[in-house]
């Protein structure tokens, strides 16, 4: 059986990457528990119960990513700015002396690979629109230490799986999400990770392990420790300049 990760050149971080309800938390919290892996989980409640400011009336609608997902074209810009927003705010803050593998609840690579581009791709973001979150994006994680990782995780599983996975969580706002914009998502994930499309210099350069997900990790106790070895051994295959004991 795996032990915990140890390592003498200091941490390595993760991105978890996939498409929504393709079981990203829950590998998060089983690899955590199985492997004593840190995670850094999505900032859903972040976008689901927004902190109004004092100028407002505080009974005014707070759930940004309810608005997105009843009106795509209208939030879309919205959403993607203060997701992308929130999860740099949310970032680890890692020092060199810090060891052990984390493992973060997708990336601002995904923002803009999957999200941004997708907005772009299915006309719910203008060309101006995009160009102008791609501006925000790039000032927020150019030459940004803390939002970059090592490499990647993908978390691949198919639509259909994911719908099935999205109705038995039962998040009140995703009710509305159709099998359509699932197979959008899961196409920008396959250009990324699969077919490797027009990715820019710095991401595709960064390792990548692929993991089925669409088994039942939660019950099934040898899937769960080959899926920790699995990452494990790609964690022990990087190696962060500065870091090394050579």
């Amino acid at each position: 059986m795996p032990g915990v990760w140890q390592s003498s050149r200091g941490f390595v971080k993760l991105a978890v990457e996939g498409n929504i309800a393709a079981g990203k938390s829950t590998f998060l919290k089983l690899m955590s528990e199985e492997g004593n892996l840190k995670m850094c989980p999505e900032p859903v409640l972040d976008w689901t119960a927004i902190k109004l400011d004092k100028e407002v009336n505080p009974n005014s609608e707070n759930n940004l990513l309810a608005k997105f997902y009843e009106d795509p074209k209208r939030w879309a810009l919205t959403f993607q700015n203060y997701a992308l927003f929130s999860r740099v705010r949310n970032q680890p803050k890692l020092d060199f002396e810090d060891e052990g593998v984390y493992l973060c609840e997708r990336s601002v690579y995904s923002d803009r690979l999957v999200f941004g581009r997708n907005g772009l791709k299915t006309n719910i973001m203008t060309p101006m629109e995009y160009s102008l979150y791609c501006k925000w994006h790039s000032f927020l994680t150019d030459n940004n230490e803390e939002t970059d990782v090592d490499g990647f995780i993908y978390l691949r599983c198919s639509p259909e799986v994911c719908m099935k996975r999205l109705g038995m969580r039962g998040r009140e706002e995703e009710d509305s999400v159709p099998l359509e914009y699932l197979n959008q998502i899961n196409d920008r994930h396959e250009e990324w990770f699969i077919k490797r499309v027009d990715l820019p210099a710095n991401v595709g350069r960064k390792p990548m392990l692929v993991v089925d997900c669409s088994g039942d990790l939660i019950n099934n106790a040898e899937l769960r420790r080959a899926t920790l070895k699995k990452v494990l051994d790609f964690a022990e295959t990087l190696n962060k300049p500065g870091l090394s004991g050579s």
